[in-house]
């Protein structure tokens, strides 16, 4: 199947604000209802801690949290606004699941399960806001990121067993391909292995590309490109958010929580490029992160960004 530039732009017309919900390696989408303006005074928080493997993060529209910990079991915690946890186990899975979590607007709940050869294929999990589940569609693949637009249509980075790449486009029961790394679009780059995806307020759609350590932009017209970042960064952990004014945030070297502008200025919001990993809390200037690859970010509608750490088991807090 050829995949047309005008098939690309349909999906991007089609995806106007990704609201909060859950990506990837990275990939959990939200967009804070106030933009953000963080500063040097703005702190660090543990919002939460002693989560086994704290990996995918969403947050529903009343400012709950929910929370996908890893371990012999997985679950999904709920906590509320103030830190305070609701349930330890609204969602509890003996599959293994990948890193994103979303939460759609009627609340709804989606998570996804690894590839195991011979045993999963890979499925995209939709459950009510009390972890009874709804659905379960057999994606082909693993799952790195999750968004949404505001059809409550949901878009899936992830990858299969044959190392071909995909996003993917789940809506009203129906799934599709709407980009295959097998049979790439035009301006698709060479190695393109997609993790977190977001949307912007103007239906622009950003896809963290680990496998170039860039990021990747698909304009409303369906054009790729590569986004221009000054300074440049050079690592991702595959984590990626938004805020109401458009910029992008991300999880860079392991120990940074780094801002990207519409025109691809990038500054620091919080962590120490030079120390050592660590879970200092305080001023964003001093504080210090231990972040993995499976760790995720994501924003309430207060504009405080919440990021989880699994070399601490802690859920970090950034408060504006």
């Amino acid at each position: 199947m050829t995949w047309a530039k005008s098939a690309i732009s349909a999906l991007v017309l089609s995806m106007t604000l990704a609201a909060c919900g859950g990506g990837s390696s990275g990939g959990t989408t939200s967009t804070a209802t106030a933009a953000p303006n963080f500063t040097s005074a703005s702190q660090v928080s543990t919002f939460v801690s002693n989560v086994t493997l704290p990996m995918g993060i969403a947050v529903d529209s009343t400012g709950n949290l929910y929370i996908l910990s890893g371990g012999q079991t997985f679950n999904i915690l709920k906590v509320s606004s103030s830190g305070s946890i609701i349930n330890t186990s609204l969602i509890s899975s003996a599959s293994f699941l990948s890193n994103p979590l979303l939460i759609d607007s009627s609340g709804n709940i989606y998570d996804t399960t690894q590839v195991q050869l011979g045993i999963e294929t890979g499925h995209l999990q939709q459950y009510d806001s009390t972890g009874n589940l709804l659905s379960s569609t057999n994606i082909n693949m693993d799952a790195a990121g999750l968004a949404r637009d505001s059809n409550n249509n949901i878009y899936i980075t992830g990858a299969s067993t044959t190392s071909v790449n995909y996003i993917k486009k789940f809506s009203n029961g129906t799934l599709t391909t709407v980009v295959d790394s097998s049979n790439p679009p035009q301006g698709l780059p060479t190695g393109w292995a997609p993790k977190g995806i977001v949307v912007d307020s103007t239906g622009n759609i950003f896809v963290v590309d680990v496998g170039n350590s860039q990021i990747d932009k698909i304009d409303t017209s369906g054009n790729f490109s590569v986004l221009t970042l000054t300074p440049q960064l050079t690592s991702f952990s595959g984590a990626i958010t938004v805020d109401s004014s458009n910029n992008l945030y991300v999880l860079s070297s392991g120990k940074l929580i780094s801002k990207i502008t519409s025109v691809g200025a990038v500054s620091t919001v919080a962590g120490i490029s030079s120390s050592a990993a660590g879970n200092t809390n305080g001023p964003v200037t001093t504080a210090t992160f231990n972040f993995t690859p499976v760790n995720n970010l994501v924003f309430d509608n207060s504009g405080n960004l919440y990021v989880t750490e699994t070399g601490t088991s802690d859920i970090r807090k950034i408060a504006p």
